[in-house]
C-alpha cells in the first residue's frame, strides 16, 4: 500500500534526527572518561519517539533503524576496559603469587638434617697383659708377640728417641742413627775421633807433643804439653803461650768445666790454668795421690782424676777449691792416661788401647772397646758432657 506524503516526511525527519544523536566509539569513550555527556549537553538531547506515534509508525522506525546496525554500542560492550583491567590484575596477581610460591618451594634447605656422628662406636682395646709389659711402657714384649725389644727399660720402645748410648732405643735394629757420638782422643803423635758405642776410630790429624787436652764449652780443643798451652782450631794446632807458675811436677792431666775454667793435675798438685795467658796457679795438694795421666770434669762440674796405685789405677774426686782428693775406688786397670765425660758416661782410655766404661760411684771399670795397636795418652770430653 502506498504511504502518504506526510507520513513519509515524518519518517525521514525521525531517521535524520536519530542519525545525528549516534556517537562514534571515540567520543563515547571520551564521555565515559569524563563521567557525563559531551559538549555540555544533557542526556535529554537525544530524540525521544513521540508518544503519539501509532504501532505502524514504530514498526517503520524499527525497519529504518535496522538498515544501519548500531555497531558503536556493540563494540563498546565487547571491549569493556574495566573488565579487561580486572582480568589483567587478576592474572598479574596470580603470576606474582606463583613466583612467590615457587621461590618459597625452591629455596635451598641448607640446614643439615642430622649432625655427623664422628665418635667411634667402640674405643680400641689397649689392655696388655702385665706379664707382657713389665716396664709398663704400653708396648708388649717380643716374647709375647709384641714389638718392645727391651721389656725391662721403659725408655726403650718402638716410639723411643735415640741417644748416644749402647742401646737401640727405638727397636728398629740400629743404634744411634743420625747422631754424632764421637769424642777426641790422642796418642803420642795423632788425633782421633772415637765412637765408644760403635767401636770405631777415625784419624783426624797429627798432634804436637801433648800430655793431655779437653774441649771448651764452645767445642774448641785445648791441650797442654812440654812447650806450653795449645789450641786446635780450623784443623790446625797453634801454640797459645808457655805454661808459667808451675811449682812442682809438670801437669799431665787437663780439664775444662762448664764455666770455661781450666784445671790441671801433675804429681801431687792441682792447678788452675788461665787459657788467655797460660799462667798456672796452684790450688792445693792432692793429699797423697799422684796423677796417673788425666783429670776430667763431668756435666755437674765434679772433677775426677785417675791416680797411680799399686798395680792398677784408682778413681778419685777432687775439690776444685782446695785441691783435696778423695778416693772412690779401683778402676781395675793400670795406666789409665785418658778420661772423658760424654753423654752421661765416664770413660777411661789406657796405654793398651782399651776404652773403659767407669762407674763414677764405685770407680770400677769395664772394657767396652779395644784398639790394640793404639796407645792412648789423653782424651777430651764431648762438648755437652
Amino acid at each position: 500500500m502506498m504511504r502518504s506524503a506526510p507520513l513519509l516526511a515524518a519518517l525521514l525527519l525521525v531517521a535524520c534526527t536519530a542519525a545525528d544523536g549516534v556517537d562514534t566509539p571515540e567520543r563515547g569513550s571520551d564521555r565515559a572518561d569524563a563521567g557525563g555527556p559531551a559538549d555540555g549537553g544533557s542526556e535529554s538531547d537525544t530524540v525521544a519517539t513521540p508518544d503519539t506515534l501509532d504501532d505502524t509508525l514504530q514498526d517503520d522506525v524499527a525497519v529504518a533503524d535496522s538498515g544501519e546496525p548500531d555497531t558503536a554500542a556493540d563494540t563498546t560492550a565487547d571491549t569493556t576496559v574495566a573488565d579487561t583491567t580486572a582480568d589483567t590484575a587478576v592474572s598479574d596477581t596470580a603470576v606474582s603469587d606463583t613466583a612467590a610460591d615457587t621461590a618459597a618451594d625452591t629455596a635451598p634447605d641448607t640446614a643439615p638434617d642430622t649432625a655427623p656422628d664422628t665418635a667411634p662406636d667402640t674405643a680400641p682395646d689397649t689392655t696388655i697383659d702385665p706379664a707382657c709389659d713389665r716396664d709398663n711402657d704400653g708396648f708388649a714384649a717380643l716374647s709375647c708377640g709384641g714389638d718392645d725389644c727391651n721389656d725391662n727399660l721403659a725408655r726403650v720402645r718402638p716410639d723411643g728417641s735415640e741417644g748416644c748410648d749402647f742401646t737401640d732405643n727405638n727397636c728398629d735394629g740400629a743404634n744411634n742413627e743420625g747422631l754424632d757420638c764421637t769424642f777426641y782422643a790422642h796418642t803420642p803423635s795423632a788425633l782421633y775421633r772415637i765412637d765408644p758405642f760403635a767401636g770405631t776410630s777415625t784419624l783426624v790429624t797429627s798432634t804436637p807433643t801433648l800430655w793431655d787436652f779437653d774441649t771448651d764449652t764452645d767445642g774448641t780443643l785445648w791441650g797442654i804439653g812440654p812447650e806450653g798451652l795449645y789450641r786446635f782450631a780450623s784443623g790446625a794446632w797453634s801454640t797459645v803461650s808457655g805454661l808459667s807458675g808451675v811449682t812442682g811436677s809438670s801437669p799431665n792431666g787437663f780439664a775444662i768445666d762448664s764455666t770455661g775454667r781450666a784445671y790441671a793435675t801433675g804429681g801431687s798438685q792441682a792447678y788452675q790454668v788461665n787459657l788467655d795467658t797460660g799462667t798456672v796457679a796452684l790450688i792445693g795438694n792432692l793429699g797423697g795421690f799422684t796423677s796417673s795421666g788425666d783429670c776430667v770434669v763431668d756435666k755437674s762440674d765434679t772433677i775426677y782424676m785417675s791416680a797411680s796405685g799399686f798395680g792398677e789405677d784408682d778413681l778419685v774426686r777432687i775439690d776444685g777449691s782446695t785441691g783435696a782428693a778423695t778416693r772412690i775406688g779401683p778402676i781395675g786397670f793400670p795406666s789409665v792416661y785418658g778420661l772423658t765425660a760424654a753423654w752421661g758416661f765416664l770413660f777411661g782410655l789406657d796405654a793398651s788401647g782399651n776404652i773403659i766404661e767407669i762407674n763414677p760411684t764405685t770407680g770400677r771399670g769395664n772394657i767396652v772397646q779395644n784398639f790394640p795397636r793404639l796407645v792412648w795418652y789423653g782424651a777430651a770430653s764431648s762438648a755437652g758432657r
